[in-house]
């Protein structure tokens, strides 16, 4: 709400965004003109246009005018604010949070999925037996129903998070095409999840009973249970599709934040040859760097946790000799600029942040050698199943040119029905 009682002529919106290395962008935006002397109001802006970093802050504020036609037109400005954006450590923790999370709820939704195939499984024997009440087999429908309604109801919610936790790390972090990818993969094995088969086949189970048709529906159980079966799977390869993109942000994560560390050690080294710092701040900061690079450690660490749950995991390195190689490096560093050998510890800096690099250097070769190898056996598996397929489509030709020129009584018969069970 803005009120003036000379009435208001105009509102903006003015802020400015302050990047990480110290320049800044300005902005003046139009919210609107008024002719009154209150008015309620309600405005949003993309910041993303201005292409925001992680680290960045941004200040800002409204300005009023008036419309003082005999003084002239004065301004007033509101409270100004500050946002600071997460920095890249506080952004890939609350992904691993989300993903966690995510994981969690996938292997929720898979164990509901089991217990619906069981309850599938006791319709069908339910159906089979003729003691049963046929009020009592509509009660299991109705059940199922439910339970369908339920698993599509948290899949929702899962994809939804997902694709706001996939927005607000693509907006802040420029990520790597590959995972762009891998993200997009795990998008659709959740549409396909979510289609809407099982509804439409519990469904027509339902009209099926209130026919009282035993034949059709043993026939629709069949598919219903077929059609929970594949679901059960298609759970399993999302989340190991999800897991396997864990394992590749982690990665990606590490490789910038040890890019980025190294470069906070470079500009340490630097403000300290040139005493733009006491050695008592720069012992400080040194000491805050360190500790920087311990947490990277158990992220390190946590990698190889990731990666060993993989079905197939990516070979990948621990690299425990480059960090202790760089953990002394930096404590070097720090102990010496406590003796007041800031030469000394300027060669122990530089060689430090040389070491992060090369290391971040390693994990994306190794990275990109892995992924390149998997898709080389995504491919393989997918020629092998097409060969397949075109095996069974033969046999399944066959099959149905012989059934067509023999008899009930044929003992042939027999052995095509044999031959089509197996297919």
């Amino acid at each position: 709400m803005i009120s003036d009682d000379y009435g208001l002529s105009s509102l903006y919106f003015l802020y400015t965004i302050r990047k990480k290395d110290g320049s800044e962008l300005k902005r003046k935006m139009l919210v609107d003109k008024y002719h009154s002397t209150n008015e309620k109001f309600s405005f949003a802006v993309d910041f993303s246009r201005d292409k925001i970093d992680v680290q960045d802050k941004i200040s800002y504020h409204f300005l009023a005018y008036d419309n003082d036609g005999v003084n002239g037109s004065k301004s007033t400005s509101s409270q100004n604010f500050v946002y600071e954006l997460p920095s890249l450590t506080d952004l890939n923790e609350k992904r691993d949070e989300v993903q966690k999370e995510l994981k969690n709820a996938l292997t929720d939704v898979f164990k509901k999925t089991e217990q619906f195939q069981k309850d599938v499984n006791k319709l069908q024997k339910s159906l089979m037996n003729k003691s049963k009440s046929d009020f009592k087999n509509m009660e299991q429908v109705q059940s199922l129903k439910q339970q369908q309604q339920s698993l599509q109801e948290e899949l929702e919610a899962i994809k939804e998070k997902m694709n706001a936790s996939n927005e607000e790390k693509n907006k802040l972090s420029e990520q790597d095409e590959e995972l762009l990818k891998q993200q997009e993969m795990i998008e659709e094995f959740l549409k396909e999840v979510m289609d809407d088969e099982l509804k439409k086949l519990l469904d027509e189970l339902e009209k099926l009973m209130e026919k009282n048709d035993q034949l059709q529906m043993k026939n629709e159980t069949e598919k219903l249970d077929a059609s929970s079966d594949e679901m059960k799977k298609q759970l399993d390869r999302t989340m190991e599709m999800l897991k396997r993109l864990q394992v590749n942000e982690k990665i990606d994560d590490l490789e910038k934040e040890l890019d980025q560390l190294a470069e906070e050690q470079e500009k340490l080294e630097k403000e300290t040859k040139e005493e733009k710092i006491s050695e008592k701040e720069a012992s400080k900061k040194q000491d805050e760097l360190n500790k920087k690079f311990d947490e990277l450690k158990k992220d390190m660490q946590e990698l190889q946790k990731l990666n060993e749950e993989l079905e197939r995991p990516m070979p990948l390195d621990s690299f425990e000799q480059e960090q202790q190689d760089i953990s002394k490096e930096m404590n070097d560093a720090k102990s010496k600029l406590d003796q007041g050998k800031k030469g000394k510890a300027g060669e122990n800096q530089k060689k430090a942040a040389e070491q992060m690099k090369e290391l971040s250097d390693k994990l994306n070769n190794q990275q990109e050698s892995a992924n390149k190898k998997q898709n080389e056996e995504d491919m393989s598996l997918i020629r092998l199943l097409l060969e397949n397929l075109m095996a069974l489509s033969f046999d399944q030709e066959y099959v149905m040119n012989r059934f067509g020129k023999v008899k009930d009584m044929d003992p042939a018969y027999n052995r095509l029905g044999r031959k089509q069970r197996s297919i």
